[in-house]
C-alpha cells in the first residue's frame, strides 16, 4: 500500500533522466503514493513546459500511479531583489507587532510575508492554483505550504558590563537598526536595559526584541476593532502601543480574527480550483507547535499553537471539508514525542487523513535505524503514513 508522500524539488535532486529513474524506484521502496512537487509562478512560463524536466517528471509520475500534487508557498516569498516581486503594492504585505513591514524589512533581508486578508492577495494565490492546474492536467491537486502567518517572538540578551558610555544610549522601547554584511537592516527594540551603575557607566544585561507577529497593518487593526466593536484607547497611536494593547487585553478575539482570514482563504482557493476542476484535491502543510525545535532546547512545547500564533485553526479545515489531507510538520522530534504529537493530530482531524511530516537534515539526522523507530511510533496513531522532507535527504536511505 502506498501510504507515504514526500516534498520534492526538481532542481536538487532530480535534475536528468537517471535520477527521475532512481526518484522512482525510491518511492516504490518507501511506499510513496503522493508526490507534492515544488511549483510556483515561473511553472507557467510557456517556454519552459514543452519539453521541460517538470513535464517528464508528472509524465513519468502518472505512469506508475503516483498522485503528483503542485506543492506552493502560498503567503512566503524569498528574493534578495525586491523589485522582482509580483504585488509591489506595499499594502499586500504583513506589518509586525513593532510596526515593521516585511515590504520595507524583509525577514533576513529576503523573506515577504503576504497578508491573507488583502483581497489581491487572495486573488494572486487562488489564481497560481489554478493556472497550475490547467497548464499541468496531471496534477492530482494543489498542496499548500506557508498557508500560516509568520511567527518569531526573538529576543538577544547582551552582556554591558564593559558597554562603557554605550550604556547611557540604551533605552526602553527605542529602537537599535543592525545592518548586516549584504546591506539588509534588521530592526530590534529595546525590551530591557539593566546597569549596575550609571556613573561610573557600567552595565549589566541589555535585552533587544522583535515581535515577529502579523498583520498590525492598519487596515487590519480597524477590521478587527469593527468586527469585534472594540475601540482602542485614543491616545494608542503608533503601531507597537495599539498591538500591545490587543495583545495584553483582547488575545483571544485576535487570534479568532486572523485565523479567520486564513480559513477564509483556503475556503477561497478551494473554490476556485473546483470551478476549473471539479475533482481536484486541495492539501495543506500545517505547524504543530511553538517554539521551532523545542525539543532540541529542552523547552515544552506549546500545544495549539499554531493556531494560536501561526492563524492555523486547520481543525475547522477538516470539519468544513475545506482540504482533503494535512501534512504536519511534525519535525525536530524524537520518537516518542513525534507519536504523542501525530496521535493528537489524528485525533483532531477526525477523518482527514495526516501524513505526519518527518525532516532529516544535519543538525537533526535520520538515519535507516531511527526510521524504524519513527515506523514503530506512527503504526499505532492512525495516520496515514509518512510525509518525508524532502525526498533529497531521505534518498540515500
Amino acid at each position: 500500500m502506498n501510504n507515504n508522500a514526500t516534498w520534492l524539488y526538481l532542481g536538487n535532486s532530480v535534475k536528468n533522466d537517471d535520477e527521475l529513474e532512481e526518484f522512482l524506484w525510491w518511492t516504490r521502496q518507501k511506499n510513496v503514493g503522493k508526490v507534492l512537487i515544488h511549483m510556483d509562478d515561473r511553472s507557467l512560463d510557456r517556454r519552459d513546459v514543452e519539453n521541460s524536466q517538470l513535464v517528464k517528471v508528472l509524465s513519468r509520475c502518472h505512469q506508475e500511479g503516483l498522485e503528483v500534487h503542485g506543492m506552493i508557498s502560498a503567503l512566503h516569498i524569498r528574493t534578495a531583489d525586491r523589485s522582482t516581486l509580483k504585488l509591489q503594492n506595499p499594502d499586500c504585505y504583513c506589518v509586525d507587532a513593532d510596526g515593521i513591514s516585511c515590504f520595507e524589512e524583509p525577514l533576513g533581508g529576503v523573506g515577504y510575508f503576504l497578508d491573507p486578508a488583502h483581497p489581491t492577495v487572495k486573488e494572486e494565490v487562488a489564481k497560481l492554483c489554478c493556472s497550475l492546474l490547467k497548464v499541468y492536467p496531471e496534477l492530482s491537486g494543489i498542496h499548500l505550504d506557508f498557508i500560516r502567518y509568520y511567527y518569531n517572538d526573538s529576543r538577544v540578551s547582551m552582556d554591558t558590563k564593559d558597554a562603557g558610555h554605550l550604556v547611557h544610549v540604551f533605552k526602553q522601547g527605542s529602537p537599535i537598526i543592525l545592518k548586516t554584511q549584504d546591506g539588509a537592516n534588521i530592526t530590534y527594540f529595546i525590551d530591557s536595559a539593566k546597569n549596575q551603575f550609571n556613573d561610573p557607566p557600567i552595565g549589566d544585561k541589555t535585552v533587544l526584541r522583535r515581535r515577529a507577529t502579523y498583520c498590525f497593518c492598519p487596515k487590519c487593526v480597524e477590521k478587527f476593532q469593527k468586527k469585534n466593536n472594540i475601540n482602542i484607547p485614543g491616545n494608542l497611536r503608533d503601531t507597537r502601543q495599539k498591538a500591545t494593547w490587543i495583545l495584553d487585553n483582547c488575545f483571544d478575539k485576535w487570534r479568532e480574527f486572523r485565523a479567520n482570514h486564513i480559513t477564509e482563504l483556503i475556503a477561497y482557493i478551494r473554490k476556485q480550483m473546483k470551478d476549473i476542476k471539479e475533482d481536484s484535491m486541495l492539501s495543506a502543510a500545517i505547524w504543530y507547535n511553538a517554539p521551532y525545535g523545542n525539543e532540541l532546547v529542552d523547552r515544552s512545547p506549546e500545544y495549539e499553537s499554531e493556531y494560536t500564533h501561526f492563524g492555523q485553526k486547520w481543525w475547522d479545515w477538516t470539519e468544513k471539508g475545506l482540504v482533503d489531507f494535512l501534512c504536519p510538520m511534525d519535525y525536530w522530534l524524537k520518537p516518542d514525542s513525534f507519536k504523542k504529537v501525530v496521535t493528537r493530530q489524528v485525533r483532531k482531524a477526525k477523518d482527514t487523513p495526516i501524513y505526519a511530516g518527518l525532516l532529516s537534515s544535519p543538525e537533526f539526522p535520520i538515519d535507516d535505524r531511527s526510521l524504524n523507530e519513527y515506523e514503530k511510533a506512527l503504526k499505532d496513531t492512525g495516520a496515514e503514513g509518512f510525509c518525508f522532507f524532502n525526498y533529497a535527504t531521505f534518498k540515500d536511505m
